[in-house]
């Protein structure tokens, strides 16, 4: 009988999902008849995240959140932070080619942002690892440990005896660190378990911040935004994004998949199926391209579209077709 490794060490305990948090506190998943003027598209939705954070016209946002993590001034960190390519090297010629949903550079170090929806972290740790291999230890002295690799989960998972912010290096029992990475989990179901349980006024600026991008509740992140200006530009923005957007990804009246799949069915010709297949291709092909544009149309590059929807070449084309006309 083959039997699992195991290593006593009382200092270390195995992260396990609290579910019972995790279930009444993380980001809302609204239906598309639920979405109405006092709703907002949280960056938990990846076209969102990409559009609101890793968006080089509105880096602003991005250097807000930075700053806070960091202790650093936002005009600091928006001199000197550039963002660089998301994809990932491959190990070899075969592995499919992978990308991360946000990487930069501020002062020399990498930093990886990370949007998880899910309670499994294997795969930001290997993301971790890869971003960092072209880089080398800069090097410590006494009271200073260099990092030139920080992986931020922004998770809408929350584990047992979480805390809203926890920092993981590799290192022993002493505390000696190995290596030159750090992963720093942001728990957001904690987060709005202390709005909800403690208050708006008990969240700090960080804290504050969080919410307001993750929440569905436009009235919720309004009050919480108060005088500050950049908060306000950013919920108008996001809504701006969420119309341009929503109506290629959700359809008020009826899901065209389902129903071209069906109609196929029903007739049980394959050339019924041939054309209900076409049909959603074409349809769907209609609606990324008319949001493609809306979204140029309120100012996002067209680099950050193709990376947003995942446009095709011969697609971008279609989109600078559209806007030329």
């Amino acid at each position: 009988m083959v039997q699992k490794l195991m290593l006593k060490n009382d200092n270390l305990t195995p992260l396990v999902i609290d579910n019972k948090i995790t279930r009444l506190y993380r980001t809302k998943l609204l239906r598309r008849t639920e979405w109405s003027e006092d709703t907002l598209v949280p960056i938990t939705y990846d076209v969102m995240f990409k559009t609101m954070i890793a968006n080089t016209k509105r880096k602003v946002f991005l250097c807000r959140l930075l700053s806070h993590i960091f202790n650093l001034s936002e005009k600091e960190v928006f001199e000197n932070f550039t963002f660089i390519k998301g994809e990932l090297d491959k190990d070899n010629l075969f592995q499919k080619g992978e990308r991360v949903d946000l990487v930069g550079k501020l002062y020399g170090s990498i930093i990886n942002v990370e949007m998880n929806k899910t309670s499994i972290l294997d795969r930001n740790v290997e993301y971790l690892e890869r971003i960092s291999r072209e880089e080398v230890l800069v090097g410590c002295d006494d009271s200073v440990y260099k990092v030139n690799a920080f992986q931020i989960n922004l998770n809408d998972v929350c584990y047992k005896d979480d805390e809203i912010i926890s920092y993981f290096w590799m290192k022993d029992g002493k505390g000696r660190a190995i290596g030159n990475k750090v992963l720093i989990n942001i728990s957001i179901p904690l987060i709005r378990k202390k709005f909800y349980t403690e208050g708006a006024e008990k969240l700090n600026e960080l804290e504050r911040l969080i919410f307001i991008m993750t929440t569905t509740d436009k009235r919720e992140a309004k009050k919480l935004a108060r005088r500050d200006e950049l908060m306000k530009r950013y919920i108008k923005e996001a809504k701006q994004v969420e119309e341009a957007v929503l109506p290629y990804y959700y359809d008020l009246e009826v899901d065209y998949k389902t129903l071209f799949r069906e109609e196929g069915r029903e007739e049980g010709h394959e050339e019924g199926r041939k054309e209900g297949r076409k049909e959603e291709r074409e349809y769907n092909q209609r609606r990324l391209i008319a949001s493609a544009k809306r979204l140029y149309d309120i100012g996002t590059s067209l680099d950050d579209i193709k990376e947003c929807l995942s446009l095709s070449k011969e697609e971008i084309n279609e989109v600078k077709s559209l806007i030329a006309s």
